[in-house]
């Protein structure tokens, strides 16, 4: 079955682990594409070094509209099935066969790595996990779901939710919840596989405020008709906005989100009298 999928790769001034994800993604597929969202290294020589189709933006578009590219090209070229990974190194590409069998298995039409397993908790920066925790929450909070991570980009897509996802208006990092969106409205089945997941030590890896306005934005257009969300949703955009911290109380969980150089970090913070940073918000499934 190698010849019936592809791998998508989007990737931006991704040139130290581009290389490496390639080699590795190799065991697997034979089809790769990068999507090379204007890199200004050396990301497209060594892509096409390796073998991969490399389809060149003239512009900085972002990682939906990358996605989108490696996606139509997938489609138009009808393969069955489409494999999204990060071109950062953060996923395991050999976790792809787990991924890829439970996809088969259970019949879905999309299959999210699930990164944030309880048992693996203890390995990855209690920053990235509550940032996490604060996407997933808040996207359970506006739909009565119980997904487990909504923002990984390590996923397989089949055909009919490929076709939808590259109709959506998309921008930034948005896509990834808009592709949940679009699976739950036309009642396709959504699955979740645990993989492995890598933060490099000598980074920083907070939340670019870039990627939380995206986020936010995002959600505001699925809470449209929930008022009360909308506006706690315009509450913290604003904070955002303005580099103001805030906490939020999301599944009994009180999340803090500090601002720090561009980004802001997430951390859980034991729930008391004004134990808290900022302005307090609070969700729940209502």
């Amino acid at each position: 079955m190698r010849n019936d999928k592809i791998i998508i790769i989007p990737a931006y001034n991704e040139e130290k682990h581009i290389g490496a994800i390639i080699q590795k993604v190799l065991n697997f597929c034979d089809n790769i594409v990068v999507v090379n969202d204007f890199s200004l290294d050396n990301t497209e020589e060594i892509a096409k070094e390796l073998g991969a189709i490399v389809l060149n933006h003239k512009n900085n578009l972002g990682n939906s509209q990358a996605l989108k590219t490696g996606i139509k090209y997938a489609l138009k070229n009808d393969f069955r099935y489409i494999i999204t990974i990060d071109g950062d190194n953060a996923h395991n590409p050999y976790d792809i066969v787990s991924l890829f069998q439970s996809h088969i298995i259970n019949n879905n039409d999309l299959t999210i790595g699930n990164r944030f397993s309880e048992d693996d908790l203890l390995n990855i920066p209690s920053h990235k996990v509550y940032a996490n925790k604060f996407a997933t929450n808040l996207f359970n909070c506006i739909f009565h779901t119980n997904l487990l991570d909504v923002a990984c980009g390590f996923r397989v897509l089949s055909q009919n939710i490929a076709s939808k996802i590259i109709q959506t208006n998309s921008v930034g990092y948005g896509l990834v919840y808009d592709t949940i969106y679009e699976a739950m409205k036309y009642n396709y089945q959504i699955g979740f596989e645990k993989i492995d997941v890598r933060y490099d030590a000598t980074e920083l890896n907070f939340t670019k405020i870039k990627e939380l306005k995206n986020l936010i934005d995002t959600y505001m257009k699925f809470a449209i008709s929930n008022k009360k969300i909308f506006l706690i949703l315009e509450h913290i955009k604003y904070e955002v906005d303005h580099n103001h911290p805030f906490s939020v109380i999301l599944n009994n969980i009180l999340i803090c989100a500090l601002p720090l150089n561009n980004s802001y970090v997430f951390q859980k913070q034991s729930k008391g009298l004004n134990n808290y940073i900022g302005n307090l918000y609070e969700l729940t499934k209502i």
